[in-house]
């Protein structure tokens, strides 16, 4: 919850350091610029951010403090489960794998060897 109000200070500091007219001031394009600056760098910080930020614009529309949905401005972030997994193995490593298996059987290993 520290890290959500730390991530939600940079953004409103960032977006409307003055505060003047309160969260009215926040428009799609305000927003958008945003996102643009910071989704772009990558980091898991900035994925994390986003979504810290349009749940926050989410809240700020769903109790009226701003008239437009502002978390549409903001897209998610898409995080599948296997992404981590590499794409291709090396030539060694490939080896590795058929090495440990038994090919001449058609499941990959000795006879009387259950798995």
């Amino acid at each position: 919850m520290r890290s959500h109000k730390l991530l939600l200070h940079r953004f409103l500091r960032e977006v409307c350091p003055a505060c003047v007219d309160g969260f009215a001031a926040l428009t799609p394009e305000i927003v958008i610029g945003y996102v643009e600056r910071h989704a772009l760098d990558g980091s898991a910080d900035s994925g994390k951010a986003m979504c810290v930020v349009r749940a926050f614009l989410r809240y700020l529309h769903l109790k009226g403090f701003v008239s437009t949905a502002l978390a549409d401005c903001v897209p998610s972030i898409r995080r599948w489960r296997l992404a981590s997994l590499p794409t291709f193995l090396p030539p060694a490593k490939v080896q590795k794998v058929l090495d440990a298996c038994d090919r001449p059987t058609a499941m990959g290993y000795p006879p009387g060897v259950r798995r």
